[in-house]
């Protein structure tokens, strides 16, 4: 299992950091294919069937997109909502209330 990086709070998740979090044969597939690498370049970059390449980069994208999604859910979760014009629901609140 491939630890996970999280960018400190404040700071964007770029494309370079969910690379770094996928497991070192899907960010290389995926980073070889981004250059214009084909199948025959990436197997043999990695080691592998060339038959296995198109496999291997839909799992890589698979992957890389439940990372941008959990990097997403991460980042809303920091969100504060700060509208000071609408009462906040709290202990003394409420909530129903317009």
């Amino acid at each position: 299992m491939t630890a996970c990086r999280r960018r400190s709070y404040g700071h964007p998740v770029t494309a370079r950091d969910t690379l770094d979090q996928l497991p070192e044969p899907y960010a290389r597939a995926l980073t070889l294919q981004s250059a214009g690498a084909d199948a025959a370049t990436i197997a043999q970059a990695l080691g592998l069937d060339e038959d296995a390449v198109p496999a291997l980069l839909q799992l890589a994208v698979a992957k890389r997109d439940a990372a941008n999604r959990a990097a997403s859910d991460d980042a809303s979760e920091d969100t504060v909502d700060l509208d000071l014009t609408r009462p906040q629901a709290g202990p003394d609140t409420d909530q129903d209330a317009p």
